[in-house]
């Protein structure tokens, strides 16, 4: 069976004042990876091939998973 999944990743971020002055809540890190990491490994190790993510917001950020961890 193929398995695709959805991460919701909107919003300004508010009430992380100051930390998302600088980038979307979803790339603060916590424990060393950002923090919209955490459900798309999830999804990987339940067998998810395609990770679509859902935002509000432009991205000025870059977040490249794929080249630092083997998502196959």
């Amino acid at each position: 069976m193929y398995l695709e999944g959805l991460v919701l990743a909107a919003g300004e971020g508010s009430r992380l004042r100051p930390f998302t002055y600088s980038r979307p809540k979803h790339l603060i890190p916590l424990l060393g990876k950002p923090l919209i990491q955490y459900p798309i490994e999830d999804l990987v190790s339940a067998g998810v091939r395609d990770v679509y993510l859902g935002s509000t917001i432009l991205l000025r950020h870059s977040v490249s998973t794929r080249s630092s961890n083997n998502y196959n």
